[in-house]
Formats: structure tokens, sequence, C-alpha cells
């Protein structure tokens, strides 16, 4: 099912130029702005074109300078929100890209999310994250009387997380990258009702645009280590995201008619706030990411991948 959602979406190759700039994924720092996603400041050098380049300088078309961030940028990121130029020594720009990174994966409620050193550093934090998010769910789901099988696949998908955190964290450490460690918070006992509404965001929307993009940097990374590990995950994130449906179509029948509305309403604006976001997400070639109108498209495949019985 995710994989003919994938291929219906379309994933043609977004390439992006490098014109008279540089930029590293080492010096990201990223913010939660809520809904899944994080703002993103990149730096980036460039040499600030001559105040005498003429017409052509000042459109951005002279490879070798550029008149202002916005123009490096864009050549780099294709989509930004906004840009700074930081400093200036003889002629070479040092500057700061902003744009939206959106992070895929169940995130579990009440851990708190530090600020990231680089994308890969985020993915393999919310992995470990992860582990918290299916532990604490395995757990509910019981205490609700949930079918077993559905707890099972619960805790199995703890362990998969578990395994892709080590994953990520290897390659994370090969590069120098920090992982913040990650926290277990409190487990208070919830009601179904709060279940499944954490289901339907976490799980019917982020952990489903989570197998839906997996499936691309499987195939799309040029990274070789970070394309072999998502062709592993890829599979896992599949069964996950069905998970979710099928908690979905277990939990959700159980509750009144008004509880389930509003349940629908936040998954549908949930999906909302995610195709928003990621048509500022710049695309990331070493990962496989889709940026732009291209991942937003990706991202409307999450509309046909509904619970019984739920809205478009």
């Amino acid at each position: 099912m995710l994989d003919a959602a994938f291929f219906a979406a379309g994933c043609g190759t977004s390439g992006s130029t490098d014109a008279g700039t540089d930029a590293s994924n080492d010096g990201l720092v990223i913010v939660e702005t809520g809904g899944g996603c994080f703002e993103a400041g990149s730096p980036i050098t460039y040499e600030l074109c001559p105040t005498d380049a003429g017409d052509a300088g000042d459109a951005g078309d002279d490879a070798s300078c550029a008149p202002s961030c916005g123009v490096a940028c864009t050549r780099i990121y294709a989509v930004i929100d906004s840009c700074t130029d930081d400093s200036i020594d003889a002629g070479i720009v040092s500057a700061t890209c902003v744009h939206t990174l959106c992070g895929a994966g169940r995130r579990p409620v009440g851990l708190r999310r530090p600020r990231f050193a680089s994308w890969l550093g985020a993915s393999a934090w919310m992995e470990a994250a992860s582990v918290h998010a299916f532990e604490r769910l395995a757990t509910e789901l019981e205490t609700h009387g949930a079918p077993a099988w559905l707890i099972r696949e619960a805790k199995r998908a703890a362990r998969d997380e578990a395994r892709h955190a080590r994953t990520m964290r290897a390659i994370a450490k090969k590069r120098g990258v920090r992982v913040p460690a990650t926290r277990a918070v409190a487990r208070r006992a919830r009601s179904l009702a709060a279940i499944a509404r954490e289901n339907a965001i976490e799980g019917c929307v982020h952990e489903t645009w989570g197998a839906l993009v997996a499936q691309v940097q499987a195939v799309r990374a040029t990274d070789p280590a970070i394309r072999s590990a998502m062709k592993r995950i890829a599979t896992d994130e599949k069964r996950h995201a069905a998970l979710a449906l099928a908690i979905a179509d277990w939990a959700e029948p159980k509750l009144a008619p008004t509880t389930r509305a509003r349940i629908d309403a936040a998954r549908r604006g949930a999906r909302a706030r995610l195709e928003r976001a990621l048509e500022s997400a710049p695309a990331i070639e070493e990962a496989g990411l889709p940026g732009g109108r291209e991942a937003r498209t990706l991202a409307s495949a999450l509309a046909h991948l509904q619970p019984s019985g739920t809205s478009v």
C-alpha cells in the first residue's frame, strides 16, 4: 500500500547546484517549530558581487559571486524562509540560510527536544525517541485490552527503533556528529481517547510520512551508508505505519462520535501543517530527502492512507 502511494506521488530527482557558495550540514542549528518540523539555520559562505557587477550580477546570473544571501542560499537549497548576512571579510560573506526541515517518526509526549548540530544528529535522536513512544504505546494498549497482536507489534516496533537508533548513531559518530541523549518521561495512565488522538497525529501522519520518505531515501541518498541504512529502515517503517492505521481502526470506533470527529480533525490538521511546512523544506541530497514542492506532493499521499471511516 505504501509503495503504491509512493509511486503515485511521483518522486523525480531534484538536483541542486553549488554556484560560488559553500555549505555544510555540520553547522546546522535546528529548533523545533511544531507539527514535527524544525526551523533550520544552515551556515554558508559566498563571494559578494561588486557594486558594478551590472544587471546580470544583481539578478544572480554570475555564478562566481552572489549579490545577496538570498541568491546565495537559493542556489543551494532552492527554497528558503529567510537569510542573514552574519559577517564579511575581504568580500567573502558568512551567512545563514533559514529553512524548514520536517522530521519523521513517532514522538513521545513530554520528551524534551534539544537543539541539534545536523540533520543526521536529529534523525538519530528521533529514532531513539521513538523507542520511548512505542514502549509506552505497548503498555497502554495492554491496559486498555487491545488485541494481543497489536501489543506484540508495538513491542516489536520499539525493538526496531532501538536498532535504527544504533545504526544512525553509528553513522553520525563516524562523521563527528554529536547525538543528544534521550530521556524517558513519566508514564501517567491516559484515556483511550488521548491514546487515539496521539496515534492519529504521531502514527497516522508523522510515522506514515516517515515510511513514505524512507523509501525515497533508500533510493536517492548520495551517502552510501545512509542509503544502505534506509533500505533496511524503510521496511520497518512501513510496518509501523500499518500498525498506526490498525490501532486507529481498533480504538476509534470505541469512542463517542464527537470524540472521533475531534480526532479526525486533529489528524487532518497535522497533515495540513506538515504539507505547509514541507513547502519550505530543502532537499538534502546526501540523505536523499526531497524538499519543497516535491516533498509536499509526496506528503499529499497521506490523504489516501487513512483509517477506515475517516474523512479525507
